[in-house]
């Protein structure tokens, strides 16, 4: 594909995508019996479902991602992990700076949610924007209705998924990369 058919596609696709996002979110939202709730997911997910369906964003989790171990530390005290400070840290400074490197994703910022875990702002480059969203999205948590979401994804292992099984939540999602037996839900 030339440069010109790419870029005349891509606008296409834009259009459309935002065509859809105005005009056929309020005909998803009628279908919704709820749209109270907050997405609690690993990657950028929960935005696009917020996205979809035009609803508010209800969840710090939107524009950004986890790696694994961060995301399930994150979960196991969600409440804490709300409520509490973040900070950006330098790339350099992450655990993961090799990953990211790997990724094309050394120049993202990366937040340091209560002196402990590392979160990946993965669509944003203004670190003041980045903490002001995080913080006012946390504030519309619904911890009454949540929906946690994970997927096998950025140095995801097996026992990431075990303990993400195991997490007392009500409604869990696990997005796993292939077939897999074993994993029960608690």
């Amino acid at each position: 594909m030339s440069n010109l058919a790419r870029k005349i596609y891509l606008k296409i696709v834009h259009e459309y995508n935002d065509f859809s996002e105005r005009y056929l979110s309020a005909m998803r939202r009628k279908k919704l019996n709820n749209t109270d709730f907050t997405i609690i997911s690993n990657n950028c997910w929960a935005g696009s479902v917020y996205r979809r369906y035009g609803l508010p964003y209800q969840s710090p989790t939107a524009g950004l991602y986890f790696f694994a171990e961060e995301y399930i530390k994150f979960v196991k005290d969600l409440k804490a992990g709300v409520s509490g400070d973040v900070k950006i840290i330098p790339t350099t400074e992450s655990h993961y700076y090799e990953a990211l490197k790997r990724k094309g994703h050394e120049n993202k910022l990366i937040g340091l949610i209560n002196n402990e875990i590392e979160v990946v702002f993965l669509h944003y480059s203004n670190p003041e924007i980045a903490i002001e969203k995080w913080k006012r999205r946390c504030q519309r948590v619904n911890f009454d209705n949540l929906i946690v979401k994970f997927s096998e994804m950025d140095e995801c292992e097996e026992r990431h998924i075990s303990e993400f099984c195991k997490l007392p939540f009500k409604k869990k999602l696990l997005l796993l990369a292939k077939k897999t037996t074993g994993f029960q839900k608690e």
